[in-house]
This record gives structure tokens, C-alpha cells and sequence, in this order.
């Protein structure tokens, strides 16, 4: 009987705390985002400075530029763009139950510890996508930050889809593609995990361990991309079936990594290339017809719209066309991400404001903090673009490469001034949204005739 009781009394306070606190969860899950983000933009500052012609040869310590690339990439894509995945999900229904309260509890644990391992004693690995820190803490903050959003997607799926008897809208469509989108990354990942050999050098083990579930998450953020479209355009259109056809085409080009993933060695040529013509052809493949179908709408764009949507996709047009002509690994690498990510980042900052408008109008500098993102980025874009062409290394510091040429230097010089832009537009986009939470219930108006 006391074991009885003891379960009776455990589900009595996680019911109790499930409808406590259920309406905190899409909050808290927005808040670890936007925290990853500016941890992000602050290591930010040390990358772009230290690739400076000038102020880079007073950071020009290696280990230190390598483990704060991997934190930034880390906090900048994986826990900013895990988080906000998270916040759709837990948005988009009100009746999650308690394991969404475990989930975002457990993705902020996971963001802990990977800032954490960063201040431990250990060797930073630059491995494509997912670069790490070689360190159990490290992989144990990875894991638990992949569980919370499983569980998070798994609360969704249940909550949402399956206990749901109305016509789905396009916004829970495209939803419904990242769960499925995450479950095949996770499962690509474990499967390298089987079958390579442990005993790898640890560059070549994380990097061929992460190469195909890293090119699959490329298609998981543009399908991200599209569905905070959907999101700011209200998501209440309802899905026809050319709809639904467009936004299930990313996950049946997901779907085919099966082939490679069940038949080819992760150290084999083949697979290495299977996965990089997958995500070149695959990961774009929504985007057109949703964009189409956003700009016939654009009479009823809100003032965030009006900004994010045009930024946003002329950010990743210009992504993938650096992206079609690399050739090398140079800077060509990082200006075709950087756009990409960018153009991402542009429409998660809309969604922020756009979350708060229910309970404070937007103020008008935030249109300019969005449009100083957008060229910063663009400018950024631009200067590593350039330093590409010119033969520029990746992951290096100013005196890694000797920048011997007046024209690399120019074009590097443009790269830090595009990002020391784009990053005093993230520290402007974390202090608005700290005032317009601030300021929620008191007197000073942030509002203006243009929201």
C-alpha cells in the first residue's frame, strides 16, 4: 500500500505541476534561446575581432579562438535554433503535460553544460556542423539537450496531432516536418555512432559521426525558416494538398539518407557525398511555394512581416548561391552558412517581437534593429565571400593566415565590420525585448503609430 500511495501522491503533484506551470513552458523555452543567443553574439565579438587585420594580432591565441568557436556555433544554431523549435511546439497547445515541464528543464541542464565543459581543461574539435569540446561533460550537455527536444516534439506530436479532430493548419504541418525532420537526424547520428570504431582519431571521429545528421539538420533550419513565416502570418491558413505535398517534400528527401544510412561505411566516400547533394538539393525545396504563397498575402503583413519576410529570404537566396559556387574549403564555407543562419536568425528575432505584441505593441526601433541585423549580416556575408575567392582559410586567426595582399585585408575588414554590426544589432534586439518586458505593466510607451 505505502508504494501505492507513494505513486498516487507522485502523479497527483505532477498533475498539479503540469497545470501550474504548463503556460510557462513555450516562455521558458523562448527565454534559453534568446540567452544561448547573446552568450553566442559575446563570444561572437572574440571570433570577428581575432579575424580583424589589425586588433586580431592581440587575439591571436589558438586554443582560445577554437573553443570559443565551438561554444559559439554550438549556442548560436544548435541550442538558439533547438530553442525556438521548442517554443513552436509548446505554443502551438496548451495541454502538454508535465513531460514539456521535464523537457525545457532539461534542454536548459543540456545549454549549462556545455558552457560549462568549455571552461574545463580539454581539447576543442572544429568537426563540421556540430564542432565539440572533447569532453564527457560536453557530449552529456549534447545528449541531454537532443532528449529534452524529443521530448518536447514527442509531448507535441501527442498533445497536438494525435487527440486533434480539426483540419490541420500549413503552420502545424510544417511543425509536424520538424518532428519527423529531428527524428532523422537523431537517428543518423546513432547510427554512425554503431558503426564507427571508437578508436579514430578524435577529428576524424566527430567529424564523420556528425557529418550525416549534420547535413540533415541544414534541411530541419530552412524547414524552420518556413514555419516562422507561417507562424507570423498568423497560423490559422488551413493546409490544402498541394500544401501539404510542398512541405512533406524536405522529409521525403530526409527520408532517402535511409539508403546511405543502412548501406555505406560513414568513412566512405560515397556517403560523405550522398549527404552533401542531399542537403544542396534537399534542404530548400519548401521555401519557393511558401515564400509564393506568403507574398500573395503580403497586404496583411504586420509590421515585423513587413521587415523579416524580404530580409530574411534575400539573406538565404544569397546563402545558396555562395553556397552553389564553393569550391575548396575556404571562406566561401562560412559566408554561405552565415547567410543562411542569418536569414534564420532574422525571422526568430521577428518572432520574438511578434510574441510580445500580444502584450505590448513593438516599438519603431525595433524595425531598425531587425534592418541593421539583416546588413550587417549581408555585409558580413559579402566580406567573407570575397576573402574566399581569395584563397582565405577557415578557423584561423589573422596570423594563422598572413593576410599579405591589400585586397584581403579590405575584404576581411569588411567581414568585421558587417559582424561587429550584425552583432550590435543582437545586443539591441536583447535589450528591447528586456524593455518591452521591463516596461510590460508600467506607464512608458513603446508603442508607435506604425505597429
Amino acid at each position: 500500500m505505502s508504494v501505492f500511495s507513494a505513486l498516487v501522491v507522485s502523479n497527483g503533484i505532477g498533475v498539479y505541476l503540469s497545470q501550474r506551470y504548463s503556460s510557462l513552458v513555450a516562455p521558458a523555452w523562448l527565454l534559453l534561446g534568446i540567452l544561448a543567443f547573446f552568450v553566442a553574439t559575446l563570444l561572437a565579438v572574440v571570433l570577428v575581432v581575432s579575424r580583424m587585420p589589425f586588433p586580431g594580432h592581440f587575439l591571436a591565441d589558438e586554443n582560445l579562438f577554437r573553443s570559443t568557436l565551438v561554444l559559439h556555433v554550438n549556442m548560436a544554431v544548435l541550442i538558439w535554433f533547438g530553442a525556438c523549435v521548442g517554443f513552436l511546439w509548446s505554443e502551438r497547445s496548451s495541454s502538454l503535460g508535465r513531460w514539456s515541464l521535464v523537457s525545457v528543464t532539461l534542454g536548459g541542464c543540456g545549454a549549462l553544460m556545455l558552457l560549462l565543459a568549455g571552461t574545463l581543461p580539454a581539447t576543442p574539435i572544429l568537426s563540421n556542423y556540430v564542432p565539440v569540446i572533447d569532453h564527457p561533460l560536453f557530449l552529456l550537455g549534447l545528449k541531454c539537450f537532443m532528449a529534452a527536444l524529443v521530448l518536447q516534439g514527442g509531448s507535441w506530436c501527442v498533445a497536438h496531432l494525435f487527440r486533434c479532430h480539426r483540419q490541420l493548419s500549413a503552420l502545424d504541418l510544417s511543425l509536424f516536418s520538424l518532428v519527423l525532420l529531428l527524428a532523422l537526424t537523431l537517428m543518423t547520428v546513432v547510427a554512425a555512432v554503431w558503426s564507427l570504431p571508437r578508436d579514430l582519431p578524435p577529428e576524424t571521429y566527430f567529424e564523420l559521426l556528425f557529418w550525416g545528421g549534420g547535413h540533415l539538420a541544414q534541411i530541419l533550419y530552412a524547414q524552420l525558416l518556413v514555419a516562422v513565416w507561417l507562424r507570423l502570418m498568423g497560423g490559422t491558413a488551413l493546409a490544402g494538398s498541394t500544401t501539404l505535398l510542398v512541405l512533406m517534400l524536405p522529409v521525403l528527401a530526409a527520408l532517402s539518407s535511409l539508403w546511405p544510412v543502412l548501406t555505406m561505411d560513414p568513412r566512405s566516400a560515397e556517403y560523405r557525398d550522398y549527404f552533401t547533394q542531399l542537403m544542396r538539393w534537399g534542404s530548400w525545396l519548401a521555401v519557393p511555394f511558401i515564400a509564393w504563397q506568403v507574398w500573395r498575402e503580403r497586404a496583411a503583413f504586420s509590421p515585423v512581416m513587413r521587415v523579416v519576410f524580404p530580409g530574411s529570404l534575400a539573406l538565404f537566396v544569397v546563402g545558396l548561391l555562395v553556397g552553389a559556387i564553393i569550391r575548396g574549403d575556404n571562406l566561401m564555407v562560412p559566408a554561405h552558412y552565415h547567410a543562411t543562419t542569418g536569414a534564420i536568425n532574422l525571422a526568430l528575432m521577428g518572432l520574438g517581437y511578434a510574441w510580445l505584441q500580444r502584450k505590448e505593441a513593438v516599438a519603431r526601433w525595433s524595425m531598425h534593429q531587425l534592418r541593421l541585423y539583416a546588413v550587417g549580416v549581408m555585409l558580413m556575408v559579402m566580406g567573407l565571400a570575397l576573402s574566399g575567392y581569395l584563397g582565405v582559410g577557415r578557423k584561423v586567426t589573422v596570423k594563422g593566415h598572413l593576410l599579405d595582399e591589400w585586397s584581403e585585408q579590405m575584404s576581411m575588414t569588411l567581414m568585421g565590420v558587417g559582424g561587429l554590426t550584425a552583432i550590435a544589432a543582437v545586443f539591441l534586439f536583447v535589450g528591447i525585448l528586456f524593455l518591452l518586458l521591463r516596461n510590460r505593466s508600467s506607464s512608458f510607451d513603446l508603442s508607435s503609430r506604425h505597429t
